[in-house]
């Protein structure tokens, strides 16, 4: 024992004992006990209360390989287990190990324990083997059995490679899983240290439950091949991914048809799931890492092609639309608005649009609006208007526009009546489409 908790036991006659202790003041909690390590099981125990300091406990039996433990929780929150050996009761008494340290619950490559052989006398001799039960032998009772009989020179048990190391009675042993896939399958299992003294007494120390887990998870996507800019939000599903000893973390990483690469927004990941809207066109690539509780690791990935969605060129004549093909006879005034603004596209390519527009073949802007002045306008005219995206896609739109009642007008004699006049002094803009006459607002 340490200085935290000093332990001292009383023989009261018999195989009745009393154990007392004495508790540094730095100790805020703690449990404690009595344990005979020969026949795994509690003889007392407690929790440390100030005004308890003594307990009375009796040997089931004639002996004890007992070991006394405290466990405690210091003002700083940290947790310490002390322990002490002892003999108690008639000789001869059966050695046996303490295991102090495993690999923890799960492992992948290499098994170890440490620990240390007590023995009655200082220099008795002792034999020690290792056993790993799997769970269906521990629960069946096969287990046991074959502890009962592990140091019969009959026995033939799997020889498996592993490392013994020791110091004195102190001892470390290391057991590959790597080494030993063909021996050693995925399982549960219960390890057990095995002493043997020279009255042929034995013992059987048991580590912490083990779960070897040496094989990788599958990972596993099941999503589209091909979207369009228009699809929304697309779900790349990852719950098809497994392990069999565990459960999995998920780690996902995407990388952008632009080549950048990042891991998921909070809104774009749930676990297994990933949400992705699909607003730039290219291909994306998709990386799921799923990685079991004993580290083992897999990969996979799965790639989208998004299409391109061709925008749609929209233009306005003074605040109405012109349709595709059609000749628009302007009224004599000042200037005219063409707008593209009501030109759409799908994703990111929305905001990025470019804009080019066209008189007589002629760039004359880039913007999403042109003002056309008078000046410009000696006869009949062609104006295009050519919407892209980022990815080259376009669209466009080509009319015609003249001077109503001009020379160049083409129904300048057919509609000239003071009546028809009135109309476009009105209206401002009459398009014809079709042999069909329509009444547009000018901008003034």
């Amino acid at each position: 024992m340490g200085e935290m908790a000093n332990v001292t036991v009383t023989h009261e006659g018999g195989v009745n004992y009393s154990i007392e202790w004495n508790i540094d003041a730095s100790v805020e909690a703690g449990n404690w006990g009595v344990f005979d390590a020969v026949q795994r099981e509690h003889l007392v125990a407690g929790y440390l209360i100030d005004n308890v300091t003594s307990a009375n406990f009796s040997l089931n039996g004639t002996s004890c390989s007992c070991v006394y433990w405290v466990n405690t929780t210091w003002g700083n929150d940290e947790q310490y287990t002390e322990f002490r050996v002892e003999f108690l009761g008639t000789s001869p008494h059966t050695p046996f190990a303490v295991i102090t340290e495993w690999s923890g619950l799960y492992v992948r490559n290499v098994l170890t324990l440490q620990g240390e052989v007590f023995t009655a006398e200082e220099n008795e001799t002792f034999e020690a083997r290792f056993s790993l039960c799997s769970s269906d032998s521990y629960f069946s009772g096969t287990c046991a059995t074959m502890l009962d009989t592990i140091f019969n020179p009959m026995q033939n048990p799997v020889s498996v490679p592993m490392q013994w190391d020791w110091s004195g009675n102190e001892f470390s042993l290391s057991l590959s899983i790597t080494d030993n896939k063909d021996i050693i399958s995925d399982d549960i299992y219960y390890p057990y240290i095995s002493i043997r003294g020279e009255s042929l007494l034995t013992s059987h120390a048991l580590s912490n439950m083990v779960i070897i887990d040496a094989t990788k998870p599958t990972a596993k996507i099941i999503g589209p091949g091909e979207v369009n800019e228009q699809s929304g939000a697309v779900i790349l599903d990852g719950s098809g991914s497994d392990d069999n000893m565990s459960a999995i973390y998920f780690s996902w990483v995407i990388t952008e048809p632009s080549g950048a690469v990042r891991g998921p927004t909070n809104n774009e990941s749930l676990g297994s799931f990933l949400y992705i809207v699909s607003n730039q066109a290219g291909v994306w690539q998709f990386t799921l890492s799923v990685t079991d509780y004993a580290g083992n690791r897999n990969t996979t990935t799965h790639n989208m092609t998004v299409t391109n969605v061709v925008p749609t060129a929209v233009m306005y004549i003074g605040g109405m639309p012109a349709a595709n093909g059609t000749l628009h006879r302007l009224p004599e005034i000042e200037n005219w608005t063409f707008s593209a603004e009501h030109s759409t596209d799908e994703g990111d390519d929305s905001e990025i649009l470019n804009y080019r527009w066209l008189f007589d073949g002629e760039e004359v802007s880039t913007e999403v609006t042109y003002i056309l002045p008078i000046s410009a306008i000696s006869g009949i005219h062609e104006m295009i208007l050519q919407v892209s995206d980022d990815d080259g896609a376009s669209d466009s739109i080509s009319i015609e526009v003249v001077i109503f009642g001009s020379s160049a007008d083409p129904l300048a004699e057919s509609v000239e009546s003071s009546a028809f006049s009135g109309m476009v002094d009105k209206f401002g803009i009459i398009s014809i489409a079709l042999g069909i006459i329509i009444l547009v607002l000018a901008s003034v």
